[in-house]
């Protein structure tokens, strides 16, 4: 295997992004919830333009470590929501209602579900999902 087919990426899914399914119960019947996410950085510089943005007015207070992790955590949130999750699909309330997508709604959702917010964060910056060659290959299966 070729270092191309190991670690290349295509830009196009790191900025579009990929469909991640969460199966949310025993129905057979209920659709999995979708959400379309892009790459946390790569070729979505919309992510790593924002997190500069939004952390610029904190650097001296970074490198004096005077900001706290709950701090630095909303705003990734915030950021993720914005340049990450690009919408979703059958994402519903606690009681079944249908969530319309929007980042005010991303930002509420991962923040009532938080362990939901670490995994999407998490293949987000998972490289191997944005290769086309990876995508290909699943799509025959």
């Amino acid at each position: 295997m070729s270092l191309f087919n190991q670690f290349e990426t295509d830009p196009n899914l790191e900025k579009n992004g990929i469909r991640l399914e969460y199966v949310g119960s025993d129905d057979a019947n209920e659709k999995p919830a979708v959400f379309i996410v892009a790459r946390a950085g790569g070729s979505n510089v919309a992510y790593d333009n924002m997190m500069d943005q939004r952390l610029k007015p904190l650097r001296r207070r970074l490198q004096a470590d005077n900001v706290s992790n709950k701090e630095l955590e909303k705003i990734t949130r915030e950021v993720v929501c914005a340049t990450v999750v690009k919408g979703w699909e059958n994402v519903k309330d606690k009681n079944g209602n249908p969530i319309e997508f929007s980042v005010n709604a991303a930002i509420e959702l991962f923040t009532a579900l938080p362990d939901l917010y670490e995994d999407i964060r998490q293949q987000a910056n998972k490289a191997s999902l944005f290769r086309a060659a990876n995508l290909e290959a699943a799509a025959k299966n």
